[in-house]
């Protein structure tokens, strides 16, 4: 099983070439997430289809039966979006950037903010639009996901190992 990762433990999300997120409890919830400079991203290169695919079989059934939320596909994009791109971040502006409806994105906010993994906040430009605010559970949440993928990662396949473009 996976267990929620201790929000002051050293591993963090830089860890895998993505922003860092480390000292959960000092980051403030609307805290704009950065990407590293020197962040070196998997290339779809290194892996063939079929390894890809396995990847995310594994890293897909070690969630599921994991004691992490089940969430879905969309949930999951939105919430990546959310913790890893520039905000701020509307219903609008997620819905153009998944390319669905608002209220798709509504349900899904929906379920990640009964997890606390979001949180919704007025948006002080705009009285009639929220925006979504970062929190330390859905940190953690996405650290405990990092882990799962870097324990499922094929051996010798690291940012250290894949060439820059």
């Amino acid at each position: 099983m996976v267990s929620m990762v201790n929000p002051t433990a050293e591993n963090s999300l830089s860890d895998a070439g993505l922003p860092a997120l480390e000292n959960t409890p000092n980051i403030a919830p609307d805290t704009p997430a950065k990407v590293g400079r020197d962040a070196r991203p998997i290339r779809p290169s290194r892996l063939s289809s079929t390894l890809a695919l396995a990847l995310w079989k594994d890293v897909t059934v070690a969630s599921v039966a994991g004691d992490m939320p089940d969430l879905s596909a969309r949930q999951t994009a939105v919430l990546m979006v959310v913790y890893l791109e520039e905000g701020p971040h509307t219903v609008r502006s997620l819905a153009a950037r998944l390319k669905v409806t608002k209220a798709v994105i509504s349900r899904a906010i929906d379920r990640l903010t009964s997890y606390n993994y979001i949180l919704r906040a007025d948006d002080p430009r705009d009285r009639r639009s929220i925006v979504l605010r970062r929190t330390p559970e859905g940190i953690n949440y996405l650290r405990a996901f990092a882990g799962l993928i870097q324990r499922e990662m094929p051996a010798g396949v690291t940012a250290a190992t894949t060439p820059r473009r």
